[in-house]
């Protein structure tokens, strides 16, 4: 039996280049590739002569860049374009250390105040709830919510989740994660089984009596009432949140699709549950991973305080 060597080795190749194209996040994917495509035109039209992986050209971008977007934007193009170079083959050239350098001066001479999201909490996220119907699309949105809050699960995490990956068990309901950006391994989680209408096991399991084995992804798509093997986008989750925010009268402009997250770990920490535990849901490794997450309590604490005085919160 004669081996076809060449066939294996480029299959082994293809099996890699799959593996490492898994380890990134579709989303992230995405802006990663946009961003390159930028950086690419740029260098096109200002500096065709030029290496893309000199420092001096991506600063000169980045220049550029910083008049027209934001720190955080700067950020992701930088990871963009160091990302795209190592694919080629042609890391970038930094041996100076000028980026590092360049970037401290841009954040001192760039203060922005960040438009951070409201979280959701249990009271909002129980007036949401209330609006769903009883119709396939309710129950799965309903599901998607409880699960989305109770495991505080990134959006992307969220949509991308298989029933393979998820066990219903008597007292817990037992999902797995795969590798993300704040770890390189899967991990196992669990949500306790609640006594109450705002239970995630009950909602999960009743959501897939629904579609019985149609479907791969938790939260896969809907077309009229019937099930679409792809799951929904995580902007889908974005869009419910703010519209169920809007209607119960709430401005939708202040929460997000990371609402969710952020509302499970800010009501964890009003509860007086230590941050090492609420990591433990979160994936978080560090408190400051964290700590953009653990909002103040809606009472402010400035009118808590001064109300000592017999000063009121000024009406809008």
């Amino acid at each position: 039996m004669v081996v076809n060597r060449n066939g294996h080795i480029l299959q082994l190749a293809s099996d890699a280049g799959n593996a490492m194209s898994s380890a990134m996040a579709p989303s992230t994917r995405k802006k990663y590739d946009a961003g390159w495509k930028r950086y690419e035109q740029w260098c096109r039209q200002h500096l065709p002569d030029q290496s893309k992986s000199s420092s001096r050209t991506v600063i000169l971008y980045l220049t550029d860049r910083s008049r027209t977007t934001s720190l955080s934007s700067l950020g992701l193009d930088l990871a963009a374009i160091r990302y795209h170079l190592a694919l080629a083959g042609t890391p970038l050239e930094d041996r100076a250390q000028d980026l590092r350098r360049f970037r401290k001066g841009i954040a001192r001479g760039k203060t922005e105040v960040p438009n951070s999201k409201s979280p959701i909490t249990p009271e909002l996220l129980s007036r949401m709830l209330s609006l769903l119907p009883s119709s396939i699309k309710g129950k799965r949105d309903r599901a998607m919510l409880l699960f989305g809050f109770s495991a505080a699960l990134r959006r992307s995490e969220l949509v991308q989740l298989q029933w393979r990956e998820v066990r219903f068990e008597d007292r817990y309901l037992r999902f797995g994660i795969s590798a993300s950006k704040t770890s390189v391994n899967s991990t196992t989680r669990t949500i306790p089984r609640l006594k109450n209408a705002f239970c995630p096991w009950q909602a999960m399991k009743t959501w897939k009596d629904e579609i019985g084995r149609e479907a791969t992804f938790c939260f896969c798509r809907l077309s009229r009432g019937r099930t679409i093997n792809a799951p929904v986008s995580d902007r889908y989750v974005s869009r419910l949140v703010k519209r169920l925010l809007k209607e119960i009268g709430e401005n939708s402009e202040d929460y997000g699709g990371h609402s969710l997250r952020s509302g499970f770990a800010s009501a964890a920490y009003w509860s007086g549950v230590h941050e090492q535990d609420i990591r433990k849901v979160t994936n978080h490794r560090s408190r400051q991973g964290l700590e953009p997450y653990l909002h103040a309590r809606p009472s402010d604490p400035h009118f808590e305080i001064f109300k000592v005085f017999g000063i009121e919160q000024e009406n809008e």
